[in-house]
């Protein structure tokens, strides 16, 4: 027993220098291997965003519906000038009528 404490003593520098790789190899082989909690807690997060974008774009109109709308806006602006016309017209019409009753 006394053999094994003198060796250690003599040797100790040795020793800690081997137990130190060790320990460097292994905790090198579980860091490639597993994930740490800060970024098991990152990845959680990134993933519920991902699903919030997911369930945004899922909503999101198609190409054919982007399309249909896209169609619909047109029409839309040409009833709006339309529209605009005969109101400048009508508007036209009512103040010739309001002239005309003033002149009376």
């Amino acid at each position: 027993m006394v053999a094994v404490f003198d060796f250690v003593r003599n040797n100790w520098g040795l020793i800690m220098t081997i137990f130190a790789a060790c320990y460097s190899i292994i905790r090198l082989s579980m860091d490639s291997k597993y994930v740490r909690k800060s970024e098991g807690k990152q990845m959680a997060s990134n993933e519920r965003r991902i699903t919030a974008l997911e369930s945004r774009v899922a909503s999101l109109p198609d190409a054919d519906e982007h399309h249909e709308l896209k169609i619909l806006l047109t029409k839309v602006d040409g009833s709006h000038k339309a529209l605009a016309t005969e109101v400048r017209a009508m508007s036209r019409n009512v103040g010739l009528l309001i002239e005309k009753e003033v002149r009376k």
